[in-house]
């Protein structure tokens, strides 16, 4: 066995490494090196998998801070319009749905007894209303 298949570790790393069989203790190896584990390959594709989404996700809120996003929906639009004058859709609309109507009851003229509204009353209704 080579030394370029073991590789060193922080102690404390190590012992997490281990635990989750990623790393695997060998007597061949020197003091605070391993050997990769079963799981070493699943670490390796989750890893890659974090930093490449990270790097995405970093690259896009740049691009839409500088003012990407406003550019795609304008290029979108244009080619939305574009294809709508050279593809047109006549058998295609959208469906015309009924509008339920609902009675409703016919407003009614209330007797006026006590005259109107005065702004002092302040509170309950406005006598009118009775």
């Amino acid at each position: 066995m080579s030394d370029t298949t073991c590789s060193p570790q922080v102690p404390l790393l190590a012992s997490l490494g281990v635990h989750l069989d990623v790393l695997a203790e060998s007597r061949l190896c020197p003091e605070h090196s391993y050997l990769p584990g079963s799981n070493y390959g699943v670490a390796v594709q989750l890893w890659v998998l974090v930093s490449t989404s990270t790097l995405v996700a970093g690259a896009v809120g740049v691009l839409m801070a500088l003012g990407a996003g406003l550019w795609a929906r304008r290029a979108f639009r244009k080619v939305r319009d574009w294809l709508r004058q050279r593809l047109p859709a006549r058998g295609f609309h959208a469906p015309v749905v009924a509008i339920a109507t609902v009675a409703a009851p016919a407003p009614q003229c209330m007797d006026v007894r006590f005259g109107l509204y005065r702004p002092l009353q302040r509170r309950g209704p406005p006598v009118s209303s009775c």
